[in-house]
């Protein structure tokens, strides 16, 4: 399977087919979310995480029988925690005071094209405000860089005839740009409120909906809107290694750079015209019946 580049400038995600340095094709890695890590031990070759229970008191005799010295201990359910080999989780079994071993289950969330590469490029600052040209600095690093897949959750109602033309030479270059559509909505699908660079022709505008598949007011609307995703309650990753619930059209919009990059993945010499084509004919239909300022052509379907 072909893999793809994704870059993200604060946001926004860039899908890459091919390493910079060598021109060597590469493989898609993971683009969105990776399992939360929940401890850090000493490598054991051949090991896995395991939680294991005893009855009693832990005996430490046990422990370094096994050669386990690096664990926690959960002393309210009578469990620790560690890593250790088949054999000695074999070994274990055999002692009484071993109640269950069962594996620790990494937890977290998994994105959408999980197995892609993930390139991030910062262009806002740390309260998320930011120049223009920084934007369109990030833009031409991805089309330099030979990015599939350039994913926008950034917005402006102010039009620069620079950033058009930066996201049309990108599209131009078989560069697709995804952005969100903005949380401007004000519930009347007559006005338009549309952010830039989802305005863009050259950029696929995406909406947001609820667990219940209805937009919810907040997210902006207009003929612009080509596709719409889960963008209400998304539990992601956050600053700091941790993770958190956000609403918005920045949350929908990865949802649609992730589909594009599954379809690039598998259909390598689709052009991101024909990728955004097929994402648009393949959507789900909802809201009003064919394309609508609200939906688009409906929820990104894979």
């Amino acid at each position: 399977m072909h893999k793809t580049k994704l870059f993200d400038i604060q946001g926004c995600w860039a899908l890459i087919n091919k390493n910079p340095a060598t021109g060597e094709n590469m493989n898609i890695k993971t683009i969105f979310l990776i399992a939360m890590v929940l401890l850090s031990l000493p490598f054991v070759a051949n090991a896995k995480p395991v939680i294991v229970g005893y009855n009693g008191n832990l005996n430490d005799a046990i422990l370094e029988e096994h050669n386990i010295s690096n664990y926690t201990v959960h002393q309210q359910i009578n469990a620790f925690s560690t890593d250790i080999s088949e054999s000695t989780i074999e070994d274990l079994f055999s002692e009484k005071k071993i109640r269950y071993i069962e594996d620790d289950i990494s937890i977290g969330v998994v994105g959408v094209a999980y197995d892609s590469e993930l390139y991030a490029v910062k262009v806002l600052d740390s309260t998320g405000n930011g120049q223009i040209s920084d934007v369109i600095e990030g833009i031409e690093w991805a089309v330099a860089n030979d990015m599939d897949i350039i994913s926008m959750s950034i917005g402006t109602t102010a039009y620069s005839q620079a950033f058009e033309e930066a996201c049309d030479h990108a599209y131009s270059s078989d560069v697709l740009l995804v952005a969100a559509s903005g949380n401007s909505g004000d519930g009347d699908i007559t006005s338009n409120n549309v952010e830039y660079p989802a305005k863009f022709d050259s950029v696929m505008a995406v909406s947001a909906i609820d667990s219940t598949g209805i937009a919810p007011i907040w997210s902006s609307d207009g003929d612009e809107v080509e596709l719409a995703a889960p963008g209400v309650s998304i539990y992601s990753t956050f600053l700091n290694d941790d993770y958190t619930t956000e609403s918005g059209t920045s949350m929908a919009t990865p949802f649609v750079a992730g589909v594009a990059a599954l379809v690039k993945s598998e259909n390598q010499s689709m052009t991101s015209q024909e990728v955004r084509e097929l994402l648009c004919s393949t959507a789900t239909d909802i809201g009003s019946s064919g394309k609508d300022p609200v939906y688009g052509f409906g929820l990104v379907t894979i």
